[in-house]
């Protein structure tokens, strides 16, 4: 896993990339997993966090990337009706005005949903069933999206989670 210099979560990259990105001195070890690799020279230990030390700035191009996931992310892993809050496995998205009416996939039409919720919404609208949101679904800008998602994998207790 890659962290940025703020330590703020940038993704995933494996194990030969992050020994490369140390040997040039482009970031530095979090934390370690147990297993080991040696060259001729050298022995190391396959990082399993790493942060790079200088601060990447242009991590999207222009906009955060609409998908399920992100859907999630934004809406912090929590049903937009019910509020319960799941894991992402749990996690069904709905389209407000439904893909039957002509809604589209998209950030302003998705948000985050139970299974129980949306299952009881189906292809009904929102007055219909007198479900109301509780956040207004937008494009999340990308500092907004980026500061979202490192602070759920820190309010998980990321770092102490990671043997």
């Amino acid at each position: 896993m890659v962290l940025n210099s703020d330590f703020s979560y940038i993704g995933k990259i494996n194990w030969k990339r992050s020994i490369m990105l140390l040997y040039q001195g482009k970031a530095e070890v979090v934390k370690n997993t147990k297993r080991i690799v040696r060259s001729v020279t050298q022995t190391f230990n396959i990082p399993k966090v790493i942060r790079l030390v200088k601060y990447v700035t242009k991590i999207y191009k222009n906009k955060v990337p609409y998908s399920k996931t992100n859907v999630f992310i934004r809406d912090r892993f929590t049903c937009q009706y019910c509020g319960i809050v799941m894991k992402k496995e749990e996690c069904t998205l709905d389209h407000i005005i439904p893909k039957y009416d002509g809604g589209e996939s998209s950030w302003e039409n998705c948000v985050t949903a139970c299974k129980r919720c949306n299952g009881r919404k189906g292809k009904k609208s929102l007055s219909e069933i007198g479900y109301k949101l509780k956040n207004t679904p937008k494009r999340p800008s990308i500092a907004d999206f980026m500061r979202l998602k490192s602070s759920i994998l820190i309010g998980e207790d990321f770092f102490n989670n990671l043997d």
